[in-house]
Order: structure tokens, then C-alpha cells, then sequence
């Protein structure tokens, strides 16, 4: 069912709700569920009707994602596949910047970030006692 379609069908139960059902409920959704429109649907359209008095599709709230679902899955598997791939590669192939690829995983997935790290750093007396044994090694 189209947008349209969906529109439409919002328009005549509450026209049916107004008119003919003297604005009852009970009485517009029986009459739809003998048309096989799930009761559910109908229950949502008028409730949409009575809280905010129209049948149109109003605008949502709030700023939309800049990734969205679809993006958002196969960012999940490029992660979870490449781990070597950075996140500003990432972000340069979704087109948008690498903090938003960040605050993406960390919030609305379970994907684990991994970070580089340093390999940790020897002091002189270390390297040379290392030295000495992989010389005995090569030696044996």
C-alpha cells in the first residue's frame, strides 16, 4: 500500500468515524474489519486523527541520521570484515566525517571499535639481553 493509498483509506475511516459511526470507535472499526483492513490500523489512524485532528502525514521531530539503516549494515560488516580499514576511510567512502562514523558504532551498534597501539618501548638493557638471545638462537 502507497503513501497515498494510505492516505486516502486514514481520510474515509475517519469520514465514517464523523458521520456514519456518530463518533464511535467500536462501531467505524467493525466496519472496516469486515472490509479486511487489520483493526490495528484502524485504531492508529483514528487515534492519529483524534490527537492531532488531521489524516495528512505530518513531519517527524528531530533531525534525521545521517547514516541510515541500510548504510548502517554495511558499515557494520566492513567493520567487522577489515579491521585494518581506518574509520576516516570508512568515512570518506559514506561521504560524511570519521566522528560521525565513530558516534555511529558506538551508539547504534554493537561493533567494537578497536584502536591501534603502541608496542611498548624497551630500554637499552632490554634490547641488548633480546639481541643476545635471538644471536644464540641464529648460532643453534
Amino acid at each position: 500500500m502507497t503513501r497515498q493509498e494510505r492516505e486516502e483509506l486514514a481520510k474515509g475511516v475517519c469520514n465514517f468515524y464523523e458521520d456514519a459511526a456518530n463518533k464511535s470507535v467500536k462501531t467505524a472499526v467493525n466496519y472496516f474489519k469486515k472490509q479486511h483492513i487489520p483493526e490495528r490500523t484502524i485504531r492508529y489512524m483514528l487515534k492519529k486523527y483524534l490527537v492531532h485532528s488531521t489524516t495528512e502525514y505530518l513531519p517527524r521531530k528531530g533531525r534525521p541520521v545521517k547514516v541510515v539503516n541500510q548504510q548502517l549494515n554495511r558499515l557494520v560488516k566492513t567493520v567487522n570484515n577489515k579491521t585494518s580499514i581506518s574509520q576516516r576511510e570508512i568515512a570518506k567512502r559514506y561521504k560524511v566525517r570519521q566522528t560521525t562514523i565513530c558516534r555511529t558504532l558506538k551508539k547504534r551498534t554493537s561493533a567494537i571499535i578497536r584502536k591501534r597501539r603502541k608496542a611498548p618501548t624497551m630500554e637499552s638493557e632490554d634490547q641488548e639481553k633480546e639481541l643476545e638471545k635471538a644471536a644464540v638462537n641464529c648460532t643453534e
